[in-house]
């Protein structure tokens, strides 16, 4: 009995140390079939973040990633869904790193292009080394950081003087839901959250949305607009009040927020108000919400950084309270 006793204590204290692990932030690494990923099992959050796919891909398919989200709470889905519409999309998932701009100049996507990982404790760190094609060093890390929130850490070091560097990152949504940004509203301080696009004749447009009016030169001379890789942007008349984008429905919120010392605009596209998606225009079939990170002239060797935070959560009664809050605790780490 002495016995059985001991060995049952050595089994619930080892299952007390694995629980107490995995709260801290562990993860659980797998690799298989040529793709690195660790898995995200809270009990809040289920999924995987994909670190490295070095399968034969279709382009455009990204090679990191979180996929196969689902809000535990709600049992919800979060991205956007299969067939014509979104299978792309879904594949991308949230959070990933997309296309790096230099004023006229455009190298490529870097979601879609294999990186050196090194595994973390809690998430994973990849590394874009500098090339003939991107002459600039990419490093981010993404870190699992509450029960379903992730943390992502970007630096960049060009090789040379970029004009209006600017990085993209983006987080697909599934279609059916609002996508909001912040605006000043009527002139006055307080942040209200207004749904996309504020103009409707940009419906057809990614409308982004300077942070300061500063930043809205810089987005007017964006790659995006200038460079040989052009997307549809349109650069919206009202300043965001805060670099928070966020996406909802009546069970899930997905918040997407960006440091404010080096976010240059935000971005969250359309839901267009008829109910099958497969009628969209390319804007609102992307359901995305974008932060545009630097967008400022950047020296040979020098070294720019900034994070984000992509969270999940019920959606509350009160719109723009609990974000706020969230953001300054965001801001106070």
């Amino acid at each position: 009995m002495t016995g059985g006793m001991t060995h049952l204590r050595v089994i619930l204290g080892l299952a007390l140390l694995c629980a107490a692990a995995r709260a801290d932030g562990d993860v659980l690494w797998e690799s298989d079939g040529g793709i690195e990923q660790f898995r995200i099992d809270t009990d809040r959050l289920g999924g995987v973040f994909v670190a490295r796919d070095t399968r034969d891909l279709k382009r455009g398919f990204a090679r990191h990633g979180l996929r196969q989200l689902v809000f535990k709470p709600m049992g919800s889905d979060l991205h956007a869904p299969e067939g014509n519409v979104g299978a792309k999309r879904r594949h991308q998932g949230h959070l990933n790193l997309y296309r790096v701009y230099a004023g006229s100049e455009t190298f490529g996507s870097l979601r879609d292009d294999l990186a050196e990982l090194k595994r973390l404790k809690d998430g994973a760190r990849l590394t874009w080394r500098a090339s003939d094609q991107r002459p600039v060093e990419v490093i981010a890390s993404w870190r699992l950081t509450g029960p379903a929130q992730i943390d992502l850490h970007l630096t960049a070091t060009p090789t040379r003087d970029l004009k209006n560097f600017e990085i993209l990152t983006a987080s697909y949504c599934p279609v059916n839901m609002v996508k909001h940004v912040y605006l000043s509203h009527d002139g006055k301080p307080r942040p209200v959250a207004v749904k996309t696009p504020t103009d409707p004749a940009a419906a057809e447009l990614y409308s982004f949305y300077p942070l300061t009016a500063a930043d809205r030169g810089p987005q007017e001379a964006t790659g995006r607009l200038h460079s040989t890789w052009k997307w549809p942007t349109t650069v919206a008349k009202e300043n965001a009040a805060l670099p928070i984008v966020f996406a909802s429905d009546h069970h899930t919120e997905i918040v997407l927020m960006g440091d404010p010392a080096s976010t240059s605009a935000v971005c969250a596209t359309p839901r267009p108000d008829s109910g099958n998606p497969e009628e969209w225009n390319s804007v609102g079939q992307h359901s995305g919400l974008y932060l545009s990170f630097f967008c400022r002239d950047v020296k040979a060797g020098e070294t720019v950084t900034t994070r984000a935070r992509l969270l999940f959560r019920e959606p509350s009664a009160t719109e723009s309270e609990p974000h706020r809050r969230l953001f300054r605790e965001f801001l106070g780490e």
